[in-house]
């Protein structure tokens, strides 16, 4: 099996969709970065997917991406040191979070492994405003819950703001390979639409992705920030070099 990447659509099955993933490290601070140059879809809604392959947790935090600017709108996705997935969107620095960090369920080692977050803060529902799920099930169960309040927005992905994938601006870093890194501006998805009951990514070709979104597929090691989605969302690729596109295994 390739790393959480098949086709699921439009080859026959077995066939490759994407043959290589992103190895990022700490150590040579790799990340991809990109201001967002448009104005948002709908910031009360966003959906977050991408596959990871962990072979150990992390001894600290581990980003997969995050926006921060101190004392101002921060949010980031990461991985704790139980292997535990950690959101958290702040649009003032002080108050207005909206946080969890998962007590059930750790990551899975040494696999393909999708991860996928969906905001909506709409919903009647307070608990169904923010969903999470590792391997299109949905996480329940938290250390640490704080729903979106109806209708909030989430600031962090306000035109002009720095948003990093696998860094954040105020320390940290992602080590390991990550694949098919999507976001959706302005609707909240299901994972279902992202990956199959395996761990393998679905054809994402036509989805709405907004203003803001982008489809990071690292297909092109001349061009591992670019963005498949049509958008024109490209990211900057920093510190990172062709030989960090990695052939896609599990």
């Amino acid at each position: 099996m390739l790393f959480g990447t098949h086709r699921q659509t439009s080859a026959p099955i077995g066939q490759p969709f994407s043959l290589r993933a992103l190895q990022l490290s700490a150590a040579a601070s790799k990340r991809l970065t990109l201001s967002f140059p448009n104005a948002p879809t709908n910031l009360k809604k966003q959906t977050f997917s991408c596959f990871v392959r962990l072979a150990a947790y992390p001894a600290g935090t581990e980003y997969l991406f995050s926006q921060f600017t101190a004392g101002s709108a921060y949010g980031l996705w990461a991985v704790n040191a139980a292997g535990q997935l950690l959101f958290q969107q702040d649009n003032d620095g002080a108050t207005s979070k909206s946080a969890f960090i998962t007590a059930s369920a750790a990551i899975p080692l040494n696999q393909p492994v999708h991860l996928h977050v969906a905001f909506d803060s709409t919903l009647p529902t307070e608990a169904d405003r923010l969903i999470v799920s590792i391997n299109r099930m949905r996480v329940g169960g938290f250390s640490s819950f704080a729903a979106p309040w109806l209708n909030y927005e989430a600031e962090w992905f306000g035109t002009q703001r720095l948003h990093e994938v696998g860094a954040h601006a105020g320390g940290g870093y992602w080590n390991g390979p990550i694949d098919e890194f999507a976001f959706v501006d302005g609707a909240a998805l299901p994972a279902e639409n992202f990956a199959t009951a395996d761990a393998r990514a679905r054809d994402l070709f036509g989805t709405a992705w907004g203003n803001n979104g982008f489809w990071l597929r690292f297909e092109n090691p001349a061009s591992l920030g670019f963005d498949s989605s049509g958008r024109g969302n490209h990211f900057t690729a920093e510190n990172i070099v062709t030989a960090d596109s990695i052939v896609a295994f599990a």
